[in-house]
């Protein structure tokens, strides 16, 4: 039934319309219908009452055949004749009403809705005033000849004002409406071309990403066999040189450095395997106590020769986590690299393990340079590095992006502020 009523009410509009023509068409279409039901009402209402006489029969049936031409003329898309068709019928129904069929009810004062029809259904001012001009002359001038009110009634100007200030009022409110909608549909218009512009920004943006994600992987590839001849000849050499301690020094030296340059070809292997959805954890129990301990002993070394204070403090229990123990140790291999590289002479670093509401934190403090707050929520962004005299001279902005992606994908997250807060997945005891 609604989808019924919906159709009748849209007979005529056409999708290719602008809004305005398309609200006109329906209202149109409501007021025809809606006069429809008025005449076929009174023709059975008078007939059963035995009121119906022949002028109130040919009254309804004109009533019908004029407001069913207006709804076919509507689905013949044409539109203008149906409006002159309505505005025509509509006086002359008034007109005969007033002065023929039911005199003296002051009929007269329903001229009005007709130049308010015409504000709503044309867009000429000289159709507004030129209906405005006729409704008051079809007022006044008829009382002259039919005498059907007494003239001091009609004498006065009382209905001119009336009918000129309600029509200024609504004309008023009309203008103001469409300047309104004329804005808001430049704004909407602006706001797609806005949208055109920032959804082709965003393409743009997304196949730079994939590109420069494309190219840092196959960096990482073409160097990775170099870097592990060199880690192999490196290796070769250590040993031929075992008894010479400034020579072996020196090649221990390049084999740090070594494992460093093949540690961020590994990163941006696995970056580029996160973005692709295909890196895979070996996820079993371990103590995230041990993989503190680990961490601690791999950088113990290069924190007091530095002269930094590196501080451990486990906690109390074993606790047990859900994890890849190699990923997990690389992630916190990469958060103490970060505090090893900006910690100055004289600082201190710690790790710490707690365990609140079921979860597991590893939290690492330092001295270091820290970051600027509004930093704070970009260091984790893959390439980017907080501005600082230290970054000037080395980086790549992938350390720490691959730090929260690991942890994410543990289903923990990691908090920045002066320290830093991988939390993993919820923890369990031994045993």
């Amino acid at each position: 039934m609604e989808s019924i009523i919906r159709k009748m009410i849209c007979v005529g509009v056409s999708k290719s319309l602008p809004a305005k023509e398309i609200k006109r068409i329906k209202v149109l279409n409501v007021t025809a219908y809606v006069a429809l039901v008025h005449a076929v009402f009174f023709l059975y209402f008078d007939y059963y009452t035995h009121s119906l006489d022949i002028t109130k029969l040919i009254t309804l049936l004109l009533e019908g055949v004029f407001f069913g031409l207006i709804i076919y003329l509507q689905h013949q898309k044409q539109y203008r004749l149906a409006r002159i068709i309505f505005t025509v019928t509509v006086f002359g129904n008034l007109f005969f009403h007033s002065n023929y069929a039911f005199r003296g009810f002051y009929g007269e004062y329903q001229y009005l809705v007709i130049p308010l029809f015409s504000l709503f259904f044309f867009d000429k001012k000289i159709i507004h005033y030129s209906l405005l001009a006729l409704s008051i002359v079809a007022f006044y001038l008829p009382n002259q000849y039919f005498s059907i009110y007494p003239e001091e009634y009609f004498g006065y100007l009382n209905v001119l004002f009336l009918f000129v200030g309600i029509f200024l009022i609504i004309n008023f409110f009309k203008t103001t409406n469409e300047r309104n909608e004329k804005r808001l549909a430049l704004q909407l218009e602006r706001n797609e071309q806005m949208k055109k512009v920032l959804d082709s920004k965003n393409k743009e943006l997304t196949a730079l990403n994939k590109f420069q994600n494309h190219f840092f992987v196959n960096i990482a590839h073409e160097m990775g066999t170099p870097v592990t001849l060199i880690k192999g000849q490196i290796t070769q050499l250590a040993k031929k040189v075992n008894s010479k301690k400034e020579q072996y020094r020196e090649i221990d030296i390049l084999s740090n450095q070594t494992e460093k340059l093949e540690g961020v070809l590994y990163n941006i292997q696995d970056i580029a395997k996160m973005e692709a959805k295909t890196l895979l954890l070996d996820k079993k129990k371990l103590s995230i106590n041990q993989v503190a301990q680990r961490g601690y002993l791999e950088f113990q070394p290069l924190f007091e020769e530095k002269g930094i204070a590196f501080n451990l403090q486990l906690f109390s229990d074993d606790i047990l986590v859900f994890a890849d123990a190699i990923y997990l140790e690389r992630a916190l291999s990469n958060v103490l690299s970060n505090s090893f590289k900006y910690t100055e002479k004289g600082g201190n670093v710690s790790i710490r393990i707690e365990v609140k509401e079921h979860f597991a934190s590893m939290v690492i403090e330092d001295t270091g340079i820290g970051v600027p707050t509004k930093n704070l929520e970009r260091i984790f962004e893959r390439f980017y590095q907080s501005p600082n005299q230290i970054n000037k001279a080395s980086g790549s902005g992938i350390g720490l992006a691959f730090v929260r992606e690991i942890i994410q994908l543990h289903g923990g997250k990691v908090k920045q502020q002066q320290s830093f807060w991988p939390e993993s997945n919820p923890c369990t005891p031994p045993g």
